[in-house]
């Protein structure tokens, strides 16, 4: 079986490029048969997998962080060519919520004997994801963008990122249509969830699950900055939910239309404005998961 690794070299800021060094190093040395390919810009990751796909690879695995992940899985979708991942990048959400391991030789082992299970997706516009959001979480992204070559990384990156988005905290107005039902409300985030984490390990919607066949819709109502920053760390264990402002929706199909057009990120990255119109994909790509993974 031949296994096709896409690796995004600036991912996790540059790190990523030292470990597929450290890859190449770990397969030699117990004889794997890996390919390794690079990415070489925004979308590459996409045509790459596709291109393999078509040429009948065995596995093909995303190596880098969310936004790696969502391109692959992206070119990979319509064939049966299962998804592997090694999660490299700042966030590596996905990864995280499919309970995959962080060190290469934890996932070089389960490449080497993979199993495959299929899990569901969100799609927007035409492209698979794992988390999308608008609001508050944008701003906090761009912040980390900003701060790309800083000292900070992983979720502690995040965390800067959200203190200093606190500055600019704004409400904005949302249609929202659940499954065909129609309501209205105001809202400072909304973050449409399959997987359990985004962000680095926040947990918007704490029961989202990529194996249940629908979409988590997480809205927090309009509050003042030193509330909201008393609410954010408990969205690291989920906890943020008991808060009166904060409100937790299930359905297959979900649409946000805003006041005004608003930037979305998805899975890590800033991709296109508001509306939004989400689906769920049940059992969309197969994926090498861990063997307690159900």
């Amino acid at each position: 079986m031949e296994v096709i690794v896409i690796a995004n070299p600036v991912a996790g800021k540059g790190k990523t490029a030292e470990k597929v060094n450290r890859l190449r190093s770990l397969v030699k040395k117990k004889e794997l048969s890996f390919k390794i390919l690079e990415t070489d810009g925004r979308g590459s990751g996409e045509k790459l997998a596709r291109q393999v796909a078509a040429e009948g690879a065995g596995v093909v695995v995303a190596m880098g962080g969310d936004g790696t992940v969502r391109e692959v899985m992206n070119g990979l979708r319509g064939s049966e060519v299962p998804l592997g991942i090694i999660p490299t990048g700042t966030g590596n959400d996905i990864a995280r919520s499919l309970g995959l391991p962080s060190r290469l030789e934890k996932a070089i082992e389960l490449l080497r004997d993979p199993s495959v299970y299929r899990v569901d997706m969100g799609e927007e516009g035409g492209k698979l994801f794992g988390a999308l959001n608008v609001g508050f979480p944008v701003q906090v992204m761009e912040k980390v963008n900003s701060a790309r070559n800083g000292l900070f990384k992983g979720s502690s990156a995040f965390l800067v990122g959200i203190l200093r988005a606190l500055a600019r905290l704004e409400s904005f107005e949302m249609e929202i249509v659940l499954d065909g039902k129609k309501f209205q409300t105001w809202a400072s985030m909304a973050f449409v969830m399959n997987t359990e984490f985004t962000g680095g390990g926040l947990l918007p919607a704490p029961a989202a699950s990529p194996l249940d066949g629908r979409l988590d819709l997480m809205v927090a109502g309009p509050v003042g900055r030193w509330e909201l920053l008393k609410i954010l760390p408990r969205a690291y264990q989920g906890r943020h939910v008991e808060h009166p402002r904060v409100s937790v929706f299930q359905g297959s199909s979900i649409e946000i239309r805003t006041d005004r057009p608003l930037s979305k990120v998805v899975d890590g990255e800033l991709e296109g404005r508001t509306p939004i119109r989400a689906e769920a994909m049940a059992k969309e790509i197969p994926v090498v998961v861990p063997p307690s993974f159900r």
